[in-house]
């Protein structure tokens, strides 16, 4: 067991960089640049790791991040890292910078390579006589943008300029390839071609319901499984009903089915208030599995629920419905309204 928590007490974590080969002098006082430090200490409150985040001439810069040797490998450089690129992000930051000596462990959680010549001053390094000489960091960056931020979408038809954080001018080309080469897979690529004309050929012709049936038709579909919530049982049979109607064999199941108290997980008593028994997704999969379904669809399974269905379904899964019990399943409307009547949801916690 471990804990993270922020700290003002520079001494012991300026001990640790050092002794961690880092170009950190151990003193008490928190150097001028410094924003914010963090300390990982264990269950006997000896410190393990800490990070320190800071701000050199307008950049935000990772300064010092270190693990203790015999604690590297669980994590703990990552949720410190997350840490901070968290807080920069939070005070207005659009990338982040470091200089590593250990560039591959960096890559791993996406930051790039910059050319020393196209980098700014943010590190005492760069001014020592054996930076590139003897001596060998790499200067590394991160942009914390990415496409939710953008209002541009020239990805789409590239006749506008890309943002500087733009996902698709940084992407890395191992991972696109990676991707790619996926298509390769003949159910993969079959999914994406029946999709693709669907979407070209009823464009804003056909309503979700129509577009299901109309996919499961070309891809020679023939078992349908409906995962339902049982509050949503009129409403599946309604769509099973439709299914039937277009030649299609379908089975079901309801969250509720097989009774398993919520106890019997280690679901808080107090949850019972609401219903004795557990929704029970994984059981949903698992049943839909025995059957042999070609293709699963989920009608209103909760938040979280939902989540476990997909990862056991062993079938292709869409989602028909989702469950919204103040906005009559149309989650969406929130957002519409966050400006306006339901502002509260954009409150900080």
């Amino acid at each position: 067991m471990y804990k993270i928590i922020e700290t003002k007490d520079y001494e012991p974590l300026s001990v640790l960089f050092h002794d961690n080969g880092l170009e950190v002098k151990i003193c008490k006082e928190i150097p001028d640049t410094a924003l914010k430090l963090w300390k990982c200490e264990d269950e006997n409150g000896d410190l393990i790791a800490a990070c320190q985040l800071g701000k050199r001439r307008g950049y935000f810069v990772l300064e010092s991040l270190a693990v203790d040797p015999a604690y590297r490998g669980d994590g703990l450089g990552g949720k410190l890292l997350r840490l901070a690129e968290k807080e920069a992000f939070l005070r207005g930051a659009k990338e982040i910078w470091l200089v590593a000596k250990v560039p591959e462990y960096y890559k791993r959680f996406a930051w790039k390579t910059v050319p020393s010549a196209e980098a700014p001053d943010i590190s005492k390094c760069q001014h020592c006589a054996q930076f590139e000489e003897t001596c060998h960091p790499a200067i590394m960056k991160k942009y914390l943008y990415s496409c939710i931020h953008c209002g541009v979408g020239n990805c789409d038809h590239m006749d506008k300029k890309y943002p500087d954080f733009c996902l698709t001018k940084h992407m890395d080309p191992f991972l696109k390839e990676e991707a790619i080469a996926l298509y390769d897979n003949e159910e993969n690529r079959d999914i994406m071609v029946a999709a693709a004309q669907i979407e070209y050929e009823y464009y804003c012709k056909m309503t979700r319901v129509e577009e299901t049936v109309e996919f499961c038709r070309r891809m020679h579909y023939n078992k349908i499984g409906i995962a339902t919530c049982v509050g949503l049982l009129h409403e599946a049979n309604i769509f099973a009903r439709i299914l039937r109607n277009h030649g299609l064999e379908v089975t079901g199941i309801a969250c509720k089915a097989g009774t398993v108290a919520k106890h019997e997980v280690g679901i808080p008593v107090e949850c019972e208030a609401i219903g004795e028994n557990m929704c029970n997704p994984i059981l949903q999969a698992k049943k839909l599995n025995a059957e042999h379904t070609d293709f699963n669809v989920v009608i209103g399974l909760c938040v979280g629920h939902d989540s476990l269905f997909y990862k056991y379904s062993q079938a292709p899964v869409t989602t028909l419905l989702t469950k919204d019990r103040v906005l009559g399943h149309n989650p969406v409307a929130a957002l519409y309204l966050s400006k306006s009547y339901y502002n509260k949801i954009m409150e900080s916690d």
